[in-house]
Formats: C-alpha cells, structure tokens, sequence
C-alpha cells in the first residue's frame, strides 16, 4: 500500500514551532461563497417533492445534461436544461420484512428507509444504484430508456448484496467510482460499521474481492472521493490504469503521543486478478 502522508513533526522542536508558523502564516485564502439568496432567480432554480428528504447523490450524464438525484426510497432524473418539465421518478422502498427487522435490531424508524448512497454509470443503457435498505444494503440496475428499475421474469426487482458496496448507515463516509464498468468502493462491510474495506466487484457476489484486513490500514478511516485515472489510450492495455482513494484515518505512527487525524491517497491497480494497493 503506498500512501501520501501528512508532514510529520519530528525534533527538534524548533522544527516544529518553524512549521506551524509557516502554516498559519501562509495558508491559502478560502473560496469565495455566495448565498442562496445571492442568486438570481432567473438562473437558478429550487427542486423539492413532498414527502422526500435526504437528496444526497448527484449524478450528472455527461452529453444529455440528465442529473439524476438519489434521495430517501426515489431516485429522480430531471432535465437540467428545462427544470419546469415535471420530473421522472422511481420510488425503491424496503420491504415490510426489512423494516420490521432493521427496529427490532434497535435502529430508529427514521433509519429503517432505504438510502439511495450509490449511483453510477454502468454503461450507456444502465445506472447501478445502491441504497442502505434498512441496514442492509442493496443494489438494482436502473433501465435508462423507460427509467425504470430492472426486473426478473417473476416481475420481482432484480437486486443483488450491496454489502461492501454501499453503507448500511445513511450517515456512513463512503466513496465508489465504476472503471470499465466495474465498481471500486470504500466503505463499510459489516452492520456496526467497524469494518472498513476497499473492494472490487463486477455485479456478481462471488467475483466480488476486497482489501485484507489489517491494523496497519484504513484505521478509523472517514473516505472522500474516489477517481478512475487511465493512464493508456488503448482500453485494451489498461495494465498502468489506477483507482485512487482519498480519506482521512487516525495515523497509528503518532498513537504514542495523541491521537491525529491525517489525510491520505491510497492507489489500487485496475487490472490485477487480485485487488492490489500499489
């Protein structure tokens, strides 16, 4: 596992004194911000729907300017270019099983929904989508056509385990990229959220392959962003493209001292026949 680690402050002490000087000193400006009430309403719009919270997924295509949104139990496709037009709209909620079973484990009822946290392009036709389903994750194909989700010929959804995939908990830090139409994640991989995990699957649970576990790494890690870098123009030799992972983690080389939160860039080879941080 290779990482960019933070700067480490080590004796002598003036060495440290020196560094944090120059970063109070010398830290950049902050972005400039704009309220809401700043805008102009011609040019910006709200979007709402009775009933729906947690608008926490954005997907944009990238020629039709389709913005799908991942919400609480709907995923809606809105045309960006004309935000009068009534939006199209697909309702996923848990099953009656799903939510009885996720209060008895002791969760809120407010919990026990399903979360859209995942939407991504899996190829020209579909979206893969995965939500926290009462604390336990699933994952369904999206048909962009008739914008509705993929069923079986027993008319049932066709949902696979998003464990690995997708946060059992709304709130759970989480970041996934599809490369090749193959989804890398960092997320959680057990119900208390103690078991973190970078992954690779293909859709099918038994390809599904995942980072060891080790206290060396991902150490109460809070992931970012995650970004597909090809790195050669034929999609056929793809042997240099890399997966990278931005978080945060508690540094284990400082526990001697306090506890300190530092960013790191974890890098995982794309092609490999085994998920390899390299």
């Amino acid at each position: 596992m290779r990482t960019s680690r933070g700067i480490a402050c080590h004796f002598p002490l003036l060495l440290c004194v020196v560094s944090v000087y120059y970063t109070l000193a010398f830290k950049p400006e902050p972005r400039i911000t704009v309220t809401y009430e700043d805008l102009d309403p011609r040019l910006v719009q709200r979007f709402s729907q009775s009933g729906i919270s947690n608008y926490s997924v954005l997907l944009l295509h990238p020629t039709s300017g389709v913005l799908y949104v991942g919400a609480k139990d709907a995923i809606f496709s809105l045309q960006t270019k004309t935000l009068t037009e009534e939006p199209r709209v697909i309702y996923w909620n848990v099953s009656d099983s799903n939510h009885e079973s996720c209060k008895n484990k002791g969760k809120r009822e407010a919990e026990c929904h399903n979360y859209i946290r995942l939407l991504q392009f899996l190829n020209e036709t579909h979206i893969y989508a995965c939500g926290t389903y009462a604390f336990d994750p699933q994952c369904a194909y999206i048909s962009l056509p008739d914008f509705t989700l993929e069923r079986l010929e027993n008319k049932e959804l066709r949902m696979e385990s998003g464990r690995g995939k997708c946060p059992f908990e709304p709130s759970h830090h989480y970041t996934a990229v599809m490369a090749d139409g193959v989804l890398y994640a960092a997320t959680v991989n057990n119900f208390l959220g103690t078991e973190s995990l970078i992954s690779r699957a293909t859709g099918k649970e038994g390809e599904r392959i995942r980072t060891q576990t080790s206290v060396s790494w991902l150490s109460e890690p809070e992931f970012v962003s995650s970004a597909f870098v090809p790195e050669s123009q034929d999609s056929s030799e793809g042997d240099d493209d890399k997966i990278y992972f931005f978080f945060t983690e508690l540094a284990r080389e400082y526990e001697f001292y306090t506890k300190v939160k530092v960013p790191r860039v974890a890098r995982v080879c794309k092609v490999s026949s085994y998920l390899r941080l390299c």
